[in-house]
């Protein structure tokens, strides 16, 4: 395959003046859309009209190209990279994570087939899913059926986390990880990513709404601001009685500076 490949990757990812629609539509999604989010830090983006994160995420893998505008990672356009070797460098936690039928720790493995033990276990320690799998009749080789069926909900999340944290990927990309789970699964889950990133210590706080960024910053300034981040806050706290719910609605991303040709957060 021809494209780019990095020897070194920082992680910085930025988003210059895209628009974009898709094929199938002819309305706009994104109308000028810039951010970026420098190497090491985290992103997080409240969408108020609950149709773009997901689409960032389809553009960052390259699903999609931008219509006009750019999207760079360490400066250079996505269009320009190898198209497998920039996905292996995202770890992704889709809203409802397909697992294969096989063991639990071959599907912890498809994140990197060449991970020891040691490093699976670290991986399902940090996506809080050890403890359960250590209680499943088999542990680790217990099989999940098509699809994770042999799993609850918030297992099945967890051990679709562990999966990315295993491919220690230079952006970890989590897709309203906990929004289709019930409130008994979700509490596993969010305590899980609370390890990994919550939205009072995210770096930079974006909110979307017709198409563009309306406004930008951290938790405490977007707050203080009264703007629509606080509104939205409020009412889901307001909804939830906690801040629990918050990342049923959130799509976070979390960039590192590495020092090798893959790492990552």
């Amino acid at each position: 395959m021809s494209g780019l490949k990095l020897p070194r990757l920082a992680g910085e990812i930025e988003f210059c003046n895209v628009h974009f629609a898709y094929p199938t539509r002819r309305k706009l999604l994104f109308e000028g859309l810039s951010f970026s989010i420098p190497a090491g830090k985290s992103l997080a983006i409240v969408d108020m009209s609950g149709s773009g994160k997901s689409t960032i995420i389809s553009l960052l893998q390259q699903f999609y190209d931008p219509y006009t505008g750019n999207i760079l990672l360490d400066g250079y356009d996505l269009r320009d990279f190898q198209l497998k070797w920039l996905r292996e460098q995202m770890g992704l936690v889709n809203q409802e994570s397909a697992l294969f039928a096989t063991s639990i720790v071959e599907n912890i493995l498809y994140g990197k087939d060449s991970a020891d033990m040691e490093q699976v276990i670290e991986a399902a320690k940090a996506a809080n899913a050890h403890s359960f799998i250590q209680s499943l009749p088999d542990g680790c080789n217990t099989q999940v059926g098509e699809g994770g069926t042999q799993l609850s909900g918030g297992q099945k999340q967890r051990a679709a986390i562990a999966r990315a944290l295993l491919r220690n990927p230079e952006t970890l990309l989590l897709d309203e990880a906990t929004s289709a789970l019930d409130a008994e699964s979700e509490l596993g889950v969010q305590k899980a990513l609370s390890e990994i990133i919550t939205i009072r210590d995210v770096d930079q706080i974006i909110v979307l709404n017709n198409g563009g960024v309306v406004e930008c910053g951290a938790h405490s300034e977007l707050i203080t601001k009264d703007g629509e981040y606080a509104t939205f806050i409020k009412l889901q706290i307001s909804s939830d009685n906690s801040e629990n719910g918050i990342g049923k609605t959130l799509e976070v991303m979390r960039t590192s500076e590495s020092s090798t040709t893959i790492q990552s957060p």
